[in-house]
């Protein structure tokens, strides 16, 4: 027989202050999105509401990008053992740990598939629907947090505009990643990439140099 998810909201209601969340455990944090047209830059103001209070984004990736922005996590091309966007944030341990001060939040959208989970008391494993997006803590550090980025100015589909300009076609997906460097825009199937600066302009390709 298989369980949903269970739905920890109430665990997460102290997020704004910051809250704990177990080490490497799946927290469904949000049930309520369109998983067939979610758009990761337009939602990234309630996911960062999610990660809680002083957590800085680090990095964005989105898979199976479509030319409007957004993405279909049920499609049948995707692959459900990959997140198909994954934000990743840094954030203070609330209450201070003295050997580690800060963490990584992972929030996740993740394809419909099954995973032998514990329940939330991990009293038992069991086979387990996951499908939506999870909120995950790997690691903790005594280091400040490097890389941090400001949030995302450029849709996504802007970006393919500038990816369409350059001959991709309007049927492909592509792969985005966005960090402190900016946008890498990679067509997928095809050899195309572009590098995009945070205010939406392609960054011209380095020369390479002459023998």
């Amino acid at each position: 027989m298989l369980h949903q998810s269970p739905v920890l909201f109430s665990a997460l209601l102290g997020c704004v202050a910051g809250c704990y969340v177990p080490m490497d455990a799946q927290v469904p944090v949000a049930a309520l999105i369109d998983r067939r047209h979610f758009d990761p830059v337009a939602s990234y103001a309630s996911v960062a509401a999610r990660a809680g209070y002083e957590a800085q984004l680090v990095r964005i990736e989105a898979r199976y990008v479509r030319d409007d922005g957004t993405v279909d996590s049920e499609a049948a091309y995707v692959n459900a053992w990959q997140p198909v966007v994954q934000y990743d944030f840094v954030k203070p341990i609330v209450p201070p740990n003295p050997r580690a001060r800060y963490t990584m939040l992972l929030l996740s959208l993740l394809a419909p598939h099954v995973e032998w989970l514990p329940d939330w008391n991990g009293d038992a494993v069991r086979p387990t629907m996951v499908d939506g997006l999870y909120l995950r803590a790997s690691g903790a550090t005594d280091e400040a947090p490097a890389g941090a980025t400001t949030p995302p100015r450029c849709s996504f589909g802007a970006l393919w505009a500038l990816a369409k300009g350059r001959g991709a076609p309007s049927n492909a997906t592509a792969t985005i990643t966005y960090d402190a460097a900016g946008y890498d825009v990679s067509i997928d199937g095809t050899a195309l990439r572009l590098a995009v600066d945070h205010d939406c302009r392609e960054v011209p390709a380095p020369v390479a140099a002459r023998g």
